[in-house]
């Protein structure tokens, strides 16, 4: 089996299609075992976490099976079920997209506690440079940007805990595409700005319980952006 590093945003999406076009051109058969997930995710190019969502995508397509404890199997299928996804995804995506919102909220909430115990005076500063370029970039450029997804990582930089930060990078970008389409666009940019602007106040008081509750109805207001797409 020949795989390739997948280069998008939706990045699931594109394992779940190139997985596909293996198992059409006969290069997974029914019952071979794919590889463990550790390897898998090395060889295409993504995280484990990625890995994953683009498996429970196959598996609700009736494409893959999984065994506790003993791996990955293609199912015998349907040939239907290979060109049928976007129903699959569209059903999907939301659930799975609410439960990785719903675990940046926890993340998140501890995260910012941990930043104003560890962030120093250079740390304060870089979060606030990336607010001030979300606030007065042009709305090009906005639109082109990550500012808000920067933001956020700037706060877990803050934190001087790499793990916390890999953790935190691995959720958003699970999360990029819909924000950027759906969540960040142009009109929400001054309540995105507002929150944050909140948020750093907290932190450049070192309030820890005012700014885990500013961040905990932040990332609320994400989910329920989420829901009522």
């Amino acid at each position: 089996m020949k795989f390739k590093p997948v280069k998008t945003s939706r990045l699931y999406e594109e394992v779940v299609e190139q997985i596909k076009d293996l198992i059409r051109t006969g290069q997974i058969k029914p019952g071979d075992r794919f590889p463990a997930e550790r390897e898998l995710a090395g060889k295409i190019g993504v995280s484990r976490a990625v890995l994953r969502e683009a498996f429970r995508v196959l598996e609700s397509m009736g494409l893959v099976r999984s065994k506790r404890g003993g791996g990955r199997y293609l199912r015998d299928y349907n040939q239907q079920n290979i060109y049928k996804t976007g129903d699959v995804f569209l059903n999907l995506e939301k659930a799975v997209l609410l439960d990785i919102a719903e675990a940046r909220r926890l993340l998140e909430t501890q995260i910012i506690k941990k930043a104003i115990d560890e962030a120093n005076d250079q740390d304060i500063l870089a979060i606030k440079e990336v607010l001030t370029a979300m606030e007065n970039v042009s709305e090009e450029k906005y639109r082109e940007s990550d500012l808000d997804l920067e933001f956020h990582l700037a706060i877990a930089s803050a934190t001087h805990n790499f793990a916390l930060y890999d953790l935190l990078e691995a959720q958003i970008h699970l999360l990029i595409d819909l924000e950027q389409k759906h969540l960040l666009a142009p009109e929400r940019r001054k309540d995105l700005c507002h929150e944050h602007r909140a948020i750093l106040r907290a932190i450049t008081a070192r309030d820890k319980r005012t700014a885990e509750q500013i961040m905990d109805n932040h990332l609320r207001n994400l989910i329920k952006a989420l829901i009522d797409i």
